[in-house]
């Protein structure tokens, strides 16, 4: 017998094993969960799907679904399909005239899967005859997806452009390819009914269920009511599908109410146990007899489940509109912190904005959102260029130092196009598929204000060019330190990063001599800190004081000037020249910036 659970619904905030048959999985064992509550948020969004008062842009089009999802390649299983293979990385799929999918379509939407045969690597989907060595050379390849292990599977789910019918995936060493359509767009002269892509604006969530049933267990099914979320007039939903605290490797599947068994796809993959994995997911939905509208998650390995719904297709029950048409784009990265601006912070937020005329006739654009080298576990979220943040995430770290990608769909803002947040640090990339017709939204809000970065202890470098001054600063035992020709952060003065008066001593004559020359500074003379996490603060030398061997007295020349300050100690004569035990040299300067390397 069925189990059904009723919660309230939150409106707050992975890879594909596919070497079994999802059509040996049975619904099983399922969960109901239902929704409420988003009815409003979808209500007042419908008076954003009035016709766009610009001409119909060129190459606009409307969004098909599939009755569910559609393989058309696993290079496991040559054998089955019908493809173009260029090498292990490399393979061109004829898509227009198969799969569902006419001759006239311009582009498809569809799951990608990848399971790696290398170390790092990454896939890219391009439309058929793609000049990929060019692009290559150029750097100009945008990914889909990324992996680092052996073995590791890798699903994200993609908006490609069709050229010549087909579209062509490349991957940087070889990998087994898996491709899955969702359903495809197809050219319109005006206004129409079905096919227009209408955003929630701000995600709504329709189900955690960290707050509810808790794990949804392996072999079982979830039942998701959607009804408040989207209207009756959808023909298909878009969302946002994480799981977390992962038992194990594994996958799941978002697909129809209507489907007695899970399709031969995967929507999420997970590889590891205690992963947290975000996907985007797109599902058709249709309204029951009870008048409620449904969707399914079939989980192979046990999880908790977190589905916020981004927006839905609009049925031929919808108004006559332009709003909503897909412009398919050439793949092209519109920004990568890598390129310069560095890594971002925890709690930093990246403005963007979209090429083209999406900047200016779009109300979302169509986006691979890629977070990599990420400083901690966290989450990235994008939204609309100076509007509130929604409280959902797009893709999640499960740990430091990962690269992830998730398919995104952000809301438009005029003028300044869209915003990206992380939550714990991260480079952030964002690749541009094309644009939804319609008006930019108004920004109301002012521009994005970082908090500084969290302070970071020793080991540090210090670098004086005026006086050809390298040191490594260290903490730990004084004598130790100094003694091993470092320089002493001194126990108990303040951090980089913090506003504080920060201390260090090393010696002049023995053990390197690190300061034998600390007496030639003068007032503005600049020195460096750098940290481990690629920091660099920048002071300016603006005073020089004579003290006794106290502590208590030389810790108090280190706070005459205010602010946020860096002295050098060491030992001298009252002359400034080295060196006495009886007396301290203390050079202080003022923070005058910083930036960060990476």
């Amino acid at each position: 017998m069925d189990e059904t659970t009723t919660i309230p619904s939150r409106a707050a905030e992975s890879e594909h094993n596919d070497s079994m048959s999802f059509g040996a999985f049975r619904l099983g064992r399922r969960r109901f969960l239902r929704g409420v509550g988003a009815t409003a948020g979808a209500t007042a969004l419908a008076s954003l799907t009035a016709s766009p008062a610009h001409a119909l842009a060129g190459g606009a089009s409307r969004f098909v679904p599939l009755p569910q999802a559609v393989r058309a390649i696993d290079t496991r299983q040559p054998e089955r399909f019908v493809f173009d293979r260029f090498g292990d990385n490399h393979v061109r799929i004829p898509i227009a005239g198969s799969f569902g999918v006419p001759a006239t379509a311009t582009a498809i939407v569809a799951t990608v899967t990848a399971v790696n045969l290398a170390g790092p690597n990454w896939l890219t989907v391009v439309p058929g005859g793609a000049p990929i060595t060019d692009l290559l050379n150029q750097n100009r390849l945008v990914s889909a997806l990324n992996m680092i292990h052996y073995i590791e599977a890798t699903a994200n789910m993609t908006q490609v452009k069709l050229s010549g019918g087909a579209v062509e995936l490349f991957s940087l060493s070889p990998c087994h390819m898996i491709f899955d359509v969702l359903g495809y767009y197809e050219p319109v002269a005006g206004s129409v009914r079905g096919g227009r892509f209408i955003s929630l604006g701000i995600a709504q969530r329709a189900v955690d269920t960290r707050q509810t049933i808790g794990y949804l267990g392996s072999g079982e099914t979830l039942v998701v009511d959607v009804t408040d979320f989207v209207p009756g007039e959808a023909s298909s939903l878009m969302l946002n599908l994480t799981a977390t605290e992962c038992v194990g490797p594994g996958y799941f599947t978002v697909f129809p109410y209507e489907s007695v068994s899970v399709p031969e796809a995967s929507s999420l993959n997970v590889n590891a146990p205690g992963a947290t994995r975000a996907s985007s997911a797109l599902v058709p939905v249709a309204t029951q007899p009870d008048g409620r509208r449904y969707i399914k998650i079939f989980a192979l390995t046990a999880a908790k489940l977190i589905v916020d719904v981004t927006g839905y297709f609009t049925s031929e029950r919808s108004q006559l509109s332009q709003t909503g048409l897909f412009v398919p784009a050439d793949p092209v990265r519109i920004f990568d912190t890598r390129d310069g601006g560095g890594r971002l912070w925890p709690g930093w937020t990246i403005q963007g904005t979209i090429p083209g005329e999406g900047a200016t006739g779009g109300s979302a654009a169509v986006v691979n959102l890629t977070g990599a080298n990420s400083r901690a576990p966290g989450f990235l979220t994008i939204a609309g260029a100076r509007l509130p943040l929604p409280g959902t995430s797009n893709l999640n770290f499960s740990a430091g130092g990962q690269v992830v990608p998730n398919h995104a769909i952000t809301p438009i803002t005029a003028g300044f196009g869209y915003q990206v947040f992380s939550s714990g640090g991260a480079d952030v990339i964002v690749d541009y598929l094309g644009y939804y017709t319609g008006v930019p939204q108004v920004p109301v809000l002012g521009p994005p204000v970082n908090p500084p970065p969290p302070p970071i202890g020793p080991t540090w470098t210090l670098e004086i060019p005026a006086i050809g001054l390298w040191s490594s600063v260290r903490a730990g035992n004084s004598i130790v330190v100094t003694n091993s020709g470092y320089s002493w952060h001194w126990t108990g003065t303040g951090y980089m990063g913090e506003d504080a008066h920060v201390a260090m001593f090393a010696h002049r004559t023995t053990h390197g001599g690190a300061y034998r020359n600390l007496h030639l500074l003068g007032t503005g003379d600049l020195l460096t800190i750098e940290t481990l996490d690629g920091r660099v603060y920048t002071y300016s030398v603006v005073r020089r004081d004579l003290t006794d061997y106290r502590t208590a007295n030389i810790l108090a020349a280190t706070q005459f000037v205010p602010g946020t300050t860096l002295s050098l100690i060491a030992c001298t004569q009252p002359n400034f020249l080295p060196t006495s035990t009886a007396w301290r040299i203390v050079v202080t300067a003022a923070l005058v910036g910083w930036h960060q390397l990476y």
